[in-house]
């Protein structure tokens, strides 16, 4: 009789959450979980660039006997709303509906929180309150909010500068149209003015230091020369998959070796 294998199911979840549904991907392993694993995608075009890259991931941990719960949060993939109508607020709502979800079907399991890039900023306050609170894994998480902003604008800059606008004339049309309280569009997205304010409020740059057991930060790159190996996230090569550069193929196996350890 052949083995049993991990399965992948997509499903919309409805239950907790609000306006519709929410597309999910629930990658469960063969038996029993040994962790639960809540996927918070990247911001905007980073969301779609990283699929690959992430759904690789999630298939290798479940293979490996972690359940994996990937869900598009509201205004974003195949979920229901538009992003225009986005906000931390929603995002967060819809992690958490994601957490019951998942560890209703694999109870007592403790909970990891894989966060991409910008979604630190909203994923990590979503569990504030929690008891017992998750554990971290992020992939090379941005800690400050007006980074992200700054990397949303640099998407519709070629498109500005064929109109002649300067970057700083650029981020003066968007301040303006957010400060009107409506969407100004950045590389293909609406970027609504209540997003903007949450992301120009965030800032999560201490928990990312932290080193504590259960958080695992991976960033893509070298370390500095000055910087011992045992010090400071780990670290990968490779491709950039958020930047559009492709599948990193080191990315998934660094994850799956650092959760198996923790």
């Amino acid at each position: 009789m052949a083995a049993a294998q991990a399965s992948m199911t997509p499903f919309m979840l409805r239950e907790g959450v609000q306006q519709g549904h929410r597309f999910c991907i629930h990658h469960a392993p063969a038996g029993e979980a040994r962790a639960v694993v809540l996927h918070a995608h990247a911001l905007a075009h980073e969301m779609h660039f990283a699929r690959p890259t992430s759904a690789r991931a999630a298939r290798a941990l479940a293979a490996a006997g972690f359940a994996v719960l990937q869900i598009d949060m509201f205004g974003c993939g195949d979920s229901s709303g538009e992003f225009e109508d986005a906000s931390f607020e929603a995002w967060q709502q819809d992690l958490r509906a994601g957490a019951a979800w998942l560890q209703a079907q694999h109870p007592g399991r403790p909970l990891w929180l894989w966060a991409e890039r910008a979604a630190v900023l909203w994923a990590l306050p979503a569990f504030n309150l929690a008891t017992p609170a998750p554990r971290h894994l992020l992939w090379h998480p941005l800690g400050r909010g007006d980074d992200a902003l700054r990397q949303l604008l640099r998407t519709e800059l070629p498109a500005a500068m064929d109109r002649g606008l300067s970057a700083a004339e650029l981020r003066r049309q968007a301040e303006n149209a957010w400060a009107q309280g409506q969407a100004f569009a950045l590389g293909g997205f609406q970027v609504p003015a209540q997003l903007a304010a949450d992301l120009r409020a965030s800032k999560v740059v201490a928990a990312l230091a932290s080193t504590e057991p259960g958080h695992i930060h991976i960033d893509i790159g070298t370390a500095p020369a000055h910087e011992p190996a045992t010090r400071g996230p780990l670290r990968v090569p490779g491709a950039l998959p958020w930047l559009g550069q492709g599948v990193n193929e080191a990315l998934p196996a660094c994850t799956l070796e650092a959760l198996a350890a923790a």
